[in-house]
């Protein structure tokens, strides 16, 4: 391919004529900034060049703008160059069907601040995560904090701390000075069959409270809390699901972007137990190994009605390599540490949440904790 190029009245815009049909005769094109080239891939591999402002599409011609006369041609021509070059060699549309981000869509309400963060995510961000197949999407932005959420293959994976870190806030960091960090939302789902304690877990761990009057969860019930470990800031988005056979058609929706399954069972049900390898399995089926598992069984504090033993919840731990633990949501036995725990697998790097020795608590008989193998390719 003989690429061409073409000045025009405007020094900061270059014509290039790749001796190809770009768009149909007489149709155009205008992508003012990065987040509107949404329907085209090859407008968006243009933004990701460093000083391109605008470019605009044409039947046989692509039209770049830089930012301004301190970024020079010379410089950004061989960058330009060489990506419609490989965009073409592709085979991909210029143009597709996609639709814009509604995560990053500019709203009239958002301040220079967010809609800068959002160009930003959009622009240089999102394509680089979408390359190793996941996401990113923008949640909020309070007090200097941008709250994101990772998806697909970045979701739990050991290294999403530090594409967070070392990716993601520097490049915020480094053009938006009002940004003092990121936060992750981590969504996990509460898993089990009726009234082992799922609601009662997560009322405990929230409030501090158990309710000794049983109430069926209806559907799908969602808590939010931030955890804070060390320097890092972590939100957990807690989701409680139904036991009751005729939600179970609800819950697979559920599974499907979630960081950590928590599968519960109660020690004084013997069937419970048993139906949490069913569990476990549709949460495989849903995210395969890409989500931390943790076996709970509850209710420990009834030791005289116990009909499951703690050594048979260690070894299934083993058998299907998934964490273990075995709380009392009443008296509040492991419940900090259960959340502890699951933070710090989210978080902390993968060599140091290998030591389970260090967090255990005192309990009423023994509660190990199993460590997950690596399961993640990245």
């Amino acid at each position: 391919m003989f690429i061409q190029t073409q000045e025009t009245p405007n020094p900061n815009s270059l014509k290039f004529l790749p001796g190809v049909q770009v768009l149909e005769q007489g149709q155009t094109i205008d992508f003012p900034t990065g987040q509107d080239a949404y329907c085209s891939p090859l407008g968006k591999l243009l933004f990701r060049i460093e000083g391109v402002k605008g470019v605009f599409l044409g039947p046989d011609f692509i039209t770049v703008t830089k930012i301004d006369d301190d970024v020079e041609w010379k410089i950004l021509k061989p960058e330009i160059f060489a990506t419609i070059m490989d965009f073409f060699s592709s085979g991909l549309p210029v143009l597709t069907d996609a639709v814009p981000n509604s995560d990053t869509q500019i709203n009239e309400d958002d301040s220079e601040t967010v809609q800068m963060i959002k160009e930003l995510l959009d622009t240089r961000i999102r394509p680089t995560v979408q390359e190793d197949g996941g996401d990113i999407l923008f949640i909020g932005y309070d007090d200097g904090i941008v709250k994101l959420k990772l998806q697909g293959s970045c979701t739990s994976c050991p290294s999403s701390i530090v594409t967070l870190k070392n990716g993601v806030q520097n490049m915020l960091q480094f053009y938006i000075p009002e940004v003092l960090g990121v936060e992750q939302k981590y969504k996990l789902v509460f898993l089990g069959e009726q009234s082992v304690g799922k609601t009662s877990i997560i009322t405990k761990f929230m409030y501090d409270s158990f309710d000794t009057a049983y109430q069926a969860t209806v559907g799908i019930d969602f808590l939010s809390k931030t955890m804070y470990l060390t320097d890092k800031t972590v939100r957990l988005q807690l989701w409680d699901t139904a036991g009751q056979e005729r939600f179970r058609s609800l819950i697979p929706a559920y599974i499907r972007d979630s960081s950590v399954a928590v599968i519960v069972y109660d020690v004084t049900n013997q069937e419970s137990f048993h139906q949490t390898t069913k569990w476990i399995s549709d949460v495989r089926t849903e995210r395969g190994d890409a989500v931390i598992v943790f076996l709970v069984g509850n209710k420990v504090d009834l030791s005289d009605l116990r009909q499951v033993s703690s050594e048979q919840g260690e070894e299934k731990a083993r058998e299907l390599n998934v964490a273990f633990i075995e709380t009392s949501a009443k008296v509040g036995l492991n419940i900090k540490l259960l959340f502890k725990r699951i933070t710090e697998i989210l978080v902390i790097h993968e060599e140091a949440t290998n030591d389970f020795t260090e967090l255990q608590e005192v309990t009423l008989d023994k509660n190990n904790l199993y460590p997950l193998e690596k399961t993640c390719a990245c």
